[in-house]
């Protein structure tokens, strides 16, 4: 009668043999989750030891798998790979932000020269490469990075597994990644606040470079023209985002139909309730925009309009200060149903050039320190100290811990209490129940009282301690 055939997944019986001095090797059949047959063996120091080794080894390789794309032999720099192409997937259909994936793919630079050449099962034995790795990326990196890097070689590990290639997330078992408060208080500070002198400084060197950008020639005697208007658009595109202390990525994704007047009690204003034209703001109305969509740029598709904000937060709606007014309701006008900012082909400018431009301009205002950062953070902190964390989170679209850590600057100087301490004046009046001895009996109770523990320079009343120069008129103060 035949042999049955072993069901995938299955061994069959095992044999021992001795294997050199002192060991001996265990040896089988086993027949894959594919029906491939495989001969793994084990060694031991004992038969049982071997067999076990063995039964240990099978049971892992039953769970992982031997062939694709993806095995527990393959390259993590190659898993990595299958890892990103499955992010596009993601991105392209709308399930991740197309941003997330390239802040992913540069992180991978950092991981690949320390972890790519190992293959999914020598990973799975490698926490201690693991560790070693972030401890250098911590030091060389900061902690940001590192953090970046933790969490993109967990969803490394996580895709392996999904695709049998490995058994555990090795990740889950290094050392906890947790910022020090020196850390958290570099961070904060790290961004600083403007103040209004430099924003005013910063408007006259934007508006000045952006003229000089549209007016300059070049060796042939040609001017920018139309290409010029994103230069032109800069002193704007910074008023917009200190008006808001919106992102700039969800600036340039406005359009006209984002830009919308309310009246004085919060309702909205429609074009035609009245005969105003839309480029007007009348007494009694206000402007808001509406934050819901992001710019990114598509691998093989160009910049696009992304629903939501960053990280796929929720839209908010924002007021915005009547000095901003009429510049919104003037790009509103122009822009219709389109961008607020547009490229010079009337398209969604990319959020990489425009930082770019911004720091070409800025660097030109002797303002190298200043980014849109910084603009976000200056309006975190005029709101966080005059209405508080919850009304900076709101105007911000963040939770107010987030506010408090990243947006709000620290009050270099204390001013509030300083005029509740006044009741702490020397010069108030002394109330009519104490005990006001004459000058000369405290200045001689004082001396009498050294003997138990009263310093010579001070009395003893019913108003408590006090120095005796304060009472006695007659002391005649240094110059």
């Amino acid at each position: 009668m035949a042999r049955q055939p072993l069901e995938p997944g299955e061994y069959g019986v095992i044999t021992v043999k001795p294997f050199g001095a002192g060991q001996f090797q265990a040896r089988t059949y086993y027949r894959h989750r594919n029906g491939v047959y495989s001969r793994p063996s084990a060694t031991g120091r004992s038969r049982e030891a071997a067999k076990a080794a063995l039964r240990k080894k099978i049971t892992k390789m039953a769970t992982t798998a031997t062939t694709g794309t993806v095995n527990r032999n393959t390259l993590l720099d190659a898993i990595a790979a299958e890892y990103f192409e499955t992010l596009e997937h993601q991105a392209h259909h709308g399930d991740m932000s197309p941003n997330t994936v390239r802040t992913y793919r540069s992180s991978w630079k950092h991981i690949r020269p320390y972890l790519g050449a190992l293959r999914a099962f020598e990973l799975e034995d490698a926490v201690d490469v693991i560790d070693e790795m972030l401890k250098d990326l911590r030091v060389h990196r900061g902690f940001e990075e590192t953090r970046k890097a933790k969490s993109l070689l967990s969803g490394v590990c996580g895709f392996a597994i999904r695709r049998r290639a490995m058994t555990q997330n090795p990740v889950k078992s290094v050392e906890r990644l947790g910022r020090s408060a020196a850390e958290k208080r570099a961070a904060a500070e790290a961004v600083p606040d403007m103040s209004v002198d430099e924003i005013a400084t910063m408007r006259h060197g934007l508006a000045a470079f952006a003229k000089l950008k549209v007016t300059a020639t070049d060796q042939q005697g040609r001017r920018l023209g139309k290409r010029g208007a994103v230069w032109a658009d800069l002193p704007d595109m910074a008023d917009a985002s200190l008006a808001t202390g919106q992102r700039i990525g969800e600036l340039l994704a406005l359009s006209g139909l984002d830009i919308f007047e309310y009246h004085d009690d919060g309702t909205e204003w429609h074009l035609g309730d009245d005969d105003a034209s839309d480029a007007d703001l009348l007494p009694g109305r206000h402007i808001a925009v509406v934050i819901d969509a992001h710019i990114v740029r598509v691998k093989g598709a160009g910049l696009r309009r992304v629903p939501g904000r960053k990280s796929g937060q929720v839209g908010i709606t924002v007021g915005v200060s009547d000095w901003a007014a009429p510049m919104f309701l003037r790009r509103r006008a122009a822009a219709g149903a389109g961008p607020l900012f547009p490229a010079t082909g009337g398209g969604w400018l990319d959020g990489d050039n425009t930082n770019k431009r911004l720091r070409q301009a800025l660097d030109h205002a002797t303002l190298p320190w200043v980014s849109a950062r910084v603009w976000r953070k200056t309006v975190g902190t005029l709101v966080g100290h005059e209405l508080g964390s919850e009304a900076t989170a709101e105007q911000l679209g963040n939770t107010p811990k987030v506010a408090r850590e990243h947006y709000i600057t620290r009050r270099r100087i204390a001013t509030k209490a300083a005029s509740v301490l006044d009741v702490l004046t020397p010069n108030a009046q002394v109330r009519p129940n104490i005990d006001t001895k004459s000058t000369k009996e405290a200045v001689n109770h004082a001396h009498s009282s050294d003997q138990h523990g009263v310093l010579s320079g001070e009395t003893v009343g019913a108003a408590g301690l006090e120095p005796a120069t304060a009472r006695n008129s007659e002391t005649v103060l240094p110059n």
